[in-house]
């Protein structure tokens, strides 16, 4: 038989297609090669088409009106809930991690001579992320803020 598959023309035989039907329990659609029917096993491909709710309808219908996406439905359906079950409880909502929280430094860093450091390291044009890093590789106030900031590559470029 000689299907036309957009620029290419192929022959199928036959007598492959109809053992590779009973076989993997598949019934193909040439057309589009893509899967119609369902499968004969017990390992579903696509277990959202085959449960279904008490009442006997589609459970990913219902799960999808709830908003569950596929991926959480698929999921819970393999953790062995039921098809009822995976449907009606709504997906948990999303919760966001705040940020980390550096301790304040700035407020409890003073220089040698009592000032604070962090109004004085921003005059003099220190990141407040610069801060920090120099804090924590251990530098005493005074060399945070009077350490000048060297441009990237700085010690590269030089000769």
């Amino acid at each position: 038989m000689r299907q036309e598959i957009g620029h290419r023309s192929v022959i199928l035989n036959q007598a492959a297609l109809w053992d590779m039907r009973q076989r993997t329990g598949i019934d193909f659609d040439w057309q589009g090669f893509a899967m119609s029917g369902t499968m004969n096993n017990d390992d579903d491909a696509f277990p959202h088409f085959s449960a279904r709710m008490d009442n006997g309808d589609l459970a990913w219908a219902v799960a999808k009106a709830n908003g569950v996406s596929l991926g959480v439905f698929c999921h819970r359906l393999k953790l062995g809930w039921s098809g009822e079950k995976a449907a009606i409880h709504p997906a948990p909502p999303r919760t966001r991690k705040s940020p980390p929280q550096r301790p304040s430094l700035k407020l409890s860093t003073f220089l040698a001579d009592g000032q604070l450091a962090w109004p004085v390291a921003e005059t003099r044009g220190i990141s407040e992320a610069v801060f920090y890093a120099r804090l924590k590789k251990g530098m005493t106030p005074d060399d945070v803020v009077y350490t000048p900031v060297m441009p990237r590559g700085w010690p590269l470029h030089r000769r």
